[in-house]
């Protein structure tokens, strides 16, 4: 099945999102994790920014290929790092090892999305079969902690988290922009 048929309305309006927090920074030069399918690159570019991707996997064309754990590139080398849907991906240790190597290496802010569903009304055998290690209102990872931890790794790094919000069209997404301290 091709890509665009498995991408929901929902999804679409997600994408709307990313773009539009990331332009919040007015960044010159964006590094997108974890791209499989690179909209956002497309139109960042079409904007007139110096969008690169990076990617462990070289099958999904990355511009940088490398682990999220490892960034290879020197501190503050983009404007704006961003990984949309892909901390969850990782044990959560690992998650939060490479979200302080997103700080490390973002100049102006940082963005994610992360996974967030209140699995009181959800088949708890989701996370199994979705790839997903952890995920926002599953077992231990409350949203209240979550954003605490987040929080506190952007302090190490001079980062303030100044918005968290869910997609209202598309609830399944809780994103995080942190800036950094001036």
């Amino acid at each position: 099945m091709s890509y665009f048929k498995r991408v929901n309305k929902g999804r679409w309006i997600a994408y709307f999102y990313q773009i539009n927090e990331i332009l919040s920074f007015e960044p010159i030069n964006v590094l997108e994790i974890g791209v499989v399918f690179s909209l956002n690159g497309f139109i960042l570019k079409y904007e007139g920014i110096d969008y690169k991707s990076l990617d462990i996997d070289p099958n999904n064309n990355p511009d940088i290929i490398g682990s999220i754990t490892d960034i290879p590139l020197e501190n503050k080398a983009f404007d704006v790092v961003c990984a949309f849907q892909v901390l969850e991906h990782l044990p959560f240790e690992n998650s939060m090892k490479a979200l302080a190597e997103m700080f490390r290496v973002a100049k102006k802010g940082v963005v994610i999305s992360l996974p967030c569903v209140d699995y009181n009304d959800k088949d708890f055998e989701y996370i199994e079969v979705s790839g997903h290690h952890w995920e926002i209102g599953y077992k231990k990872y409350d949203l209240n902690k979550i954003t605490t931890i987040i929080s506190e790794i952007g302090d190490t790094y001079f980062f303030d988290l100044i918005k968290t919000f869910r997609c209202p069209e598309f609830q399944y997404h809780q994103f995080f922009l942190l800036k950094r301290w001036t």
